[in-house]
């Protein structure tokens, strides 16, 4: 029986595969193979969340903007400068996507960190600072 490899080891792979500028199709079918044959297919997200965590370490952050609205490409500029700024990446690459629920401002997903500046939650402050009043 193989060893088992973990999911630290298939992530660095993964990423050093991807620095290196070879291509990821060939690299996600390695490791999408490999996670069925030890049946840990399970464990797919949680690979790509090491992934990114490792990239995020070596200044590429991969992240997420939801907002209610569709943003201007300044505003989306705007905010990949923010990120660029709050953790020292030299590339930022941040997908897109709205949310109806949110009624407006954005929310930033990051490997390891989130900034909500959502009406929501600005809200929900509020509401909680005068609880405690």
């Amino acid at each position: 029986m193989p060893q088992r490899i973990s999911r630290r080891v298939l992530a660095e792979y993964v990423m050093q595969n991807l620095q290196k500028g070879v291509v990821s199709k060939p690299v996600v079918r390695q490791l999408a193979a490999y996670l069925v044959q030890s049946r840990r297919t399970h464990e797919a997200d949680l690979i790509i969340r090491d992934v990114m965590h490792a990239m995020a370490e070596q200044g590429s952050v991969i992240g997420s903007v939801q907002s209610a609205h569709r943003l201007s490409s300044d505003t989306h500029e705007a905010i990949a400068e923010l990120v660029r700024q709050k953790t020292k990446a030299t590339t930022v690459q941040l997908s897109h996507e709205t949310n109806p629920d949110l009624v407006g401002g954005y929310k930033v997903s990051l490997p390891g960190y989130e900034l909500d500046q959502t009406i929501r939650h600005q809200l929900t402050t509020l509401k909680t600072q005068f609880k405690k009043a």
